[in-house]
């Protein structure tokens, strides 16, 4: 197939009235030079590898975004003025991903892209959720007016070596998974923080959780945690006051608390309810 070029089409209902549309699934399509679906809501461009380029200009309502497997080197979200949630998956050849200024965007899942290096999400303030996986070669995150970011999850991303947090009141929930670039994380006083999930960050070994009140489920395994580190936590949690939580510190590389501060830290949070498991 050479190009789709805007023609009429006689359907019921009429194809201006479309809110749901999927290309052709076997890759055929080359070039859109133009779409009528004033009305679109959801998108889908998955397994369109020869596509690189889309009229974003003509789905103005457009909401909901999947791209998989496609032939984009860009994608240019800040077009899009009304989506509120994409998904991208497998794009080998995408290089980059532009957001910025994109209030409406709610949830951006960007996964599996070897050659991508830019994601900018600079003033997308109603950015709740952000899921980052395998992106080897992105090495800069800014996610400092991502003032409603409430789930931040990154996974396999060794060029990112700091998230600056600060900027992010709401934030909740806080996954690394196989980051090894990482050295350093302060979640601290975040009074919404919830959930801290590490695993497998190999030069991750200092990591402040004071002043989270509400942070009841703490994964950190396979990490380089000193014993005063692994005290540290302790201390923090305790001090932070919550109840009826859930601490798994352990693994290769996670000393074992000390006896007597660390030990003593550890069963004050048993007490209070605490589910607590360690080297």
């Amino acid at each position: 197939m050479g190009a789709w070029k805007q023609e009429s089409v006689i359907c019921d209902p009429p194809i201006e009235e479309w809110s749901h549309f999927q290309f052709p699934y076997d890759g055929s399509i080359r070039r859109i030079d133009a779409i009528n679906l004033p009305n679109l809501y959801d998108l889908s461009l998955d397994n369109q590898s020869h596509l690189t380029e889309f009229p974003w200009q003509d789905v103005p309502n457009l909401q909901l975004l999947s791209v998989y497997n496609s032939g984009f080197t860009e994608l240019p979200i800040w077009k899009i003025s009304s989506l509120t949630n994409c998904y991208c998956f497998d794009n080998a050849s995408l290089l980059s991903v532009d957001a910025h200024g994109q209030t409406n965007l709610l949830s951006l899942d960007v996964s599996s892209a070897a050659a991508l290096t830019a994601v900018n999400i600079t003033g997308c303030t109603g950015l709740n959720s952000l899921y980052l996986s395998g992106l080897s070669l992105l090495t800069e995150l800014d996610i400092s007016t991502c003032i409603n970011l409430n789930s931040i999850n990154i996974t396999s991303c060794d060029g990112i070596t700091a998230i600056e947090t600060s900027g992010c009141p709401a934030l909740a929930q806080v996954t690394l998974n196989y980051c090894g670039g990482f050295t350093a994380l302060d979640v601290s006083n975040f009074p919404q923080m919830e959930y801290l999930y590490l695993v497998h960050c190999n030069s991750l070994s200092d990591v402040n959780l004071s002043g989270c009140g509400q942070l009841d489920y703490v994964y950190l395994r396979y990490m380089p945690f000193d014993q005063a580190m692994v005290d540290q936590i302790f201390e923090d949690l305790v001090d932070n006051g919550a109840s009826d939580g859930y601490l798994r510190i352990d693994g290769t590389g996670v000393a074992v608390p000390s006896n007597p501060d660390g030990l003593a830290s550890k069963a004050t949070l048993i007490s209070r309810g605490w589910k607590v498991y360690t080297n």
